[in-house]
């Protein structure tokens, strides 16, 4: 019989890129959002009991590599963007951190909700990541998982469509219609209206779940960001 008492953990992984194609404003900007997540959902009375919060970062290798743990004992870790990126060591990573800390469900237990994976990608990756996203893909933790990619560069975007249907752009909101000129202050203030949001979507989430509520609506993006078609 299944323990109906039981908070469900809510996992929530970020895959970082951490190339010099994300250094800089970008680097600063990504590392303050990441900050402003663990705060919001630490200072939530309901996320801080269920969200369990992982880090993968990578460029050549991996950088940082934090499994999941819960919210209130998560700290933001440190790197620095140099060099070139290699994706599919980062899926590698991630599928690891799925095998191996995601609590499946029985008869005995509901398991974890559905992971919310986010990942934050800026090069036209060389390497052979095919492979690793298959191998992610036949995990049971990506049965239902909620998988976004946020890309720097609309070119990116285009390998994105590999890994999920769920790609947000920096770039395309400015690149129909005249935009204005992207400087690095605007994709830093992007990046920033982006982990907002995920921040407001980690907190629907848990407290939908925490009400058994239904049906679940995303909140809508900020008009600054486009998802890509």
């Amino acid at each position: 019989m299944r323990d109906g008492t039981s908070v469900r953990r809510l996992p929530v992984l970020f895959v970082i890129e951490a190339s010099s194609n994300l250094s800089g404003t970008l680097e600063v900007a990504i590392r303050q959002g990441l900050e402003t997540v663990a705060y919001a959902l630490a200072e939530d009375p309901v996320a801080a009991r269920m969200v369990y919060l992982s880090t993968v970062v990578f460029n050549q290798a991996i950088v940082v590599n934090q499994r999941l743990t819960n919210i209130t004992r998560y700290a933001v870790p440190s790197w620095e963007a140099s060099g070139d990126a290699s994706l599919g060591c980062a899926l590698d990573q991630l599928a690891e951190t799925l095998r191996f800390g995601f609590i499946s469900g029985d008869e005995a237990r509901l398991g974890d909700l559905p992971p919310m994976i986010f990942l934050a990608l800026g090069s036209e990756f060389t390497d052979d990541w095919e492979p690793q996203i298959k191998r992610l893909r036949a995990l049971p933790a990506m049965q239902h998982a909620h998988l976004f990619a946020i890309v720097s560069r609309q070119r990116v975007a285009t390998l994105a469509r590999g890994i999920t249907a769920n790609i947000i752009s920096l770039e395309a909101a400015s690149s129909a219609g005249g935009g204005p000129t992207l400087t690095p202050a605007i994709l830093a203030d992007r990046v920033t209206r982006f982990f907002d949001w995920v921040s407001q979507a980690v907190l629907l989430i848990a407290e939908s779940q925490s009400q058994q509520a239904g049906v679940l609506t995303l909140p809508p993006l900020p008009p600054e960001l486009i998802v890509v078609q």
